[in-house]
């Protein structure tokens, strides 16, 4: 059975959902920089948050909720990111049930629209995600933005 819960603090858990997020979105130089950005979204009260789903103790996913995900748009909060799933376990529903979990959080928390970018073509449309525009990211690619109205 696989449970969502909130990520334990300088354990284990933080230093691989950080090199799970820099082995994606990282570069050489800055596990460092991934491994304190993990570490400062332990929160369970508010944001930053993040989430890990697990099964017999195994990690099998991460997401967070976060202040911000992309430098240029500061403008709008809070975001969902760092939406990641081991590799031998995807194709399970996983990516969806952490993304319902973070929903559910956002919602007690008092939102009511999530932001999220990502280069990726169709995965999350299927989940309610509506396309805003297309925008260069920290490294001057282009990505796509959406936000997602949350019940």
């Amino acid at each position: 059975m696989i449970t969502i819960r909130n990520i334990v603090p300088k354990t284990h858990e933080t230093f691989l959902v950080s090199k799970w997020l820099w082995s994606k979105w990282g570069t050489e130089k800055n596990l460092n920089y991934w491994v304190s950005w993990v570490e400062s979204s332990t929160f369970t009260e508010c944001i930053p948050q993040t989430f890990v789903a697990l099964e017999e103790g195994n990690i099998l996913g991460t997401v967070s909720l976060w202040r911000c995900d992309l430098q240029s748009r500061q403008d709008i909060f809070p975001w969902l990111g760092g939406l990641y799933v081991d590799e031998s376990h995807r194709k399970k529903g996983i990516g969806a049930a952490l993304q319902e979990h973070a929903f559910d959080i956002a919602i007690a928390l008092g939102y009511d629209k999530l932001y999220m970018f990502t280069e990726i073509n169709g995965y999350f449309d299927r989940f309610g995600w509506i396309y805003m525009e297309d925008i260069p990211n920290e490294s001057g690619e282009m990505v796509k933005l959406f936000y997602k109205k949350l019940k």
